[in-house]
């Protein structure tokens, strides 16, 4: 993972998530790169003046370089960009593409998903949309001595195997020092289907690096959300594919279900 993206709004989740994704950075010795998206105002076009916006851009980059110095880097190579634009995820996926980066880190504008969904917010736009895996922080999460990843399976194909072998490699490291550095995976389904999923499974993931658990639930959002609360997951790798998981957390049924549990980041694979 040589390069991470901290995706940031000066908001104080937004530095709590900055100093999840430096300490991640710190594992991995990869590059950060600290972004900032604006928006400009909004010009009268009938005026006959021209606009100069250029001190808007001054004044972001003022502000995200201090947000950088009051953060302990450490070792870390770090560049800062400040972007104007209209849309978040065109900007952040513009310059992942560009810079080569391998993951964004950014904060849950609220303390967990159920609020990103009742706001709207730009957070879970992008993680809908991102063609870069993301790794979404809840407000005031803490880095944890000892990391469990969880991966909800749905049983179908992964076509981004560049973006498995990331996963991969991040429950790999984050644990390094851990015995056990298995991805806990596991599926969701109203019967007992583990070798059918195991034998699926194995095709995209070498069959030493997890363990698969089968969580018997008539709803899949009801089962993904008790098999962390009881097997103790503190990051959930999930595909975000349309119509599927996130779709349905768009029900009020699912949201309530939600918001019963401590909130955990969670990374998004794109296919």
């Amino acid at each position: 993972m040589k390069n991470i993206l901290i995706a940031t709004d000066f908001s104080e989740n937004a530095l709590d998530a900055a100093k999840f994704g430096i300490e991640l950075a710190k594992k991995f010795h990869s590059k950060i790169y600290f972004l900032h998206v604006y928006s400009l105002p909004i010009a009268n076009i009938e005026s006959q003046f021209m606009l100069d916006f250029s001190f808007y851009q001054k004044i972001k980059t003022e502000e995200l370089d201090k947000l950088v110095e009051g953060i302990d880097t450490g070792f870390l190579k770090t560049e800062t960009h400040c972007v104007a634009g209209i849309s978040l995820s065109s900007e952040v996926n513009d310059f992942c593409e560009l810079n080569k980066v391998d993951l964004i880190v950014m904060g849950l504008t609220g303390a967990s998903l159920i609020d990103e969904i009742l706001m709207g917010s730009n957070t879970l736009h992008l993680v809908t949309h991102s063609k870069t895996p993301v790794l979404a922080i809840p407000k005031q999460y803490k880095f944890p001595r000892e990391v469990k990843v969880g991966f909800a399976y749905d049983g179908k194909d992964i076509k981004n195997a560049n973006n498995m072998h990331l996963f991969r490699e991040f429950v790999k490291n984050i644990n390094a020092f851990n015995v056990d550095t298995k991805i806990n995976a596991f599926h969701v389904s109203n019967h007992d289907n583990g070798e059918e999923i195991y034998q699926k499974l194995k095709k995209i993931i070498p069959f030493e690096e997890f363990e698969l658990q089968i969580e018997i639930n008539d709803h899949v959002n009801e089962g993904i959300l008790d098999y962390i609360a009881n097997n103790e997951v503190n990051i959930l790798g999930i595909v975000p594919r349309k119509h599927t998981f996130f779709d349905r957390l768009f029900h009020e049924s699912y949201t309530k279900e939600f918001a019963k549990y401590s909130p955990i980041p969670f990374m998004t694979l794109p296919e």
